[in-house]
């Protein structure tokens, strides 16, 4: 009889959250009915609706899961939607995930670069969270596991006493914890 064990490995886990907002002050000589198209090493994901100018909203939401660790860059480019079926690539910004901070969310406005030399091509607005995690064996998070599940809840409450700017993901965190201990096993 041949039995299985089964070695668990730690993991790498890569998650990007990417809201697309909106976009001000695009050419609209050369930008009639903007979309946008989201690339992750220049490899096509996630594309937008197609909007009107002059300020296009779009306020979509992306969720990247399992993004692989030869992927270093997400691309946004934005296009103009054009007469039989003839789209163009108006402009771009591309993001260095390494330069975004784990786990925090982001909101700002990103110049966007054309894609021939002219004045200014616009901006865009985009909200990022960016989770690059390594996630361990079970029995690595015991001893953390026992101390958060006390009945007091001591550390519980200096983790949220120290934690003060974005507590959704240490919230997100402990629950799962809390619904993991009533589990037998991992």
């Amino acid at each position: 009889m041949l039995t299985q064990m089964f070695v668990f490995s730690p993991r790498l886990i890569r998650n990007l959250n990417l809201h697309i907002l909106e976009a001000h002050r695009l050419p609209f000589k050369l930008v009639s009915n903007p979309y946008c198209v989201v690339s992750l090493n220049q490899v096509n994901v996630e594309k937008t609706r197609v909007k009107t100018i002059p300020d296009p909203v779009w306020e979509e939401e992306f969720v990247l899961d399992d993004i692989p660790p030869d992927v270093v860059t997400v691309t946004i480019t934005v296009l103009s939607k054009g007469k039989r079926g003839k789209d163009s690539e108006v402009a771009e910004l591309i993001v260095g995930l390494c330069g975004l901070k784990n786990g925090q969310e982001t909101e700002e406005w990103y110049p966007l670069i054309g894609m021939t030399p002219m004045g200014e091509w616009g901006s865009i607005r985009l909200s990022i969270r960016y989770l690059n995690d390594l996630v361990m064996p079970c029995d690595e998070y015991s001893p953390l596991q026992q101390l958060l599940v006390e009945a007091e809840l001591n550390a519980v409450r200096a983790l949220f006493e120290i934690y003060h700017n974005d507590r959704i993901p240490l919230a997100t965190s402990l629950l799962k914890v809390f619904r993991y201990e009533k589990k037998p096993n991992c």
